[in-house]
């Protein structure tokens, strides 16, 4: 379980997600991709290590 903070954060994370899946290549930077690759590790290894 998690917060309504954290779930906005994971809503944030799906819409990179699925502007990348589109390739819709302008809505976002490497630098974004990065940023959502760490956030998604913290994730896992909060909620499920």
């Amino acid at each position: 379980m998690y917060s309504k903070l954290v779930q906005k954060q994971i809503t944030a994370l799906a819409d990179l997600r699925n502007k990348a899946a589109h390739g819709e290549w302008e809505q976002f930077s490497t630098a974004d991709v990065e940023d959502m690759l760490q956030k998604v590790r913290r994730f896992m290894e909060d909620h499920f290590a």
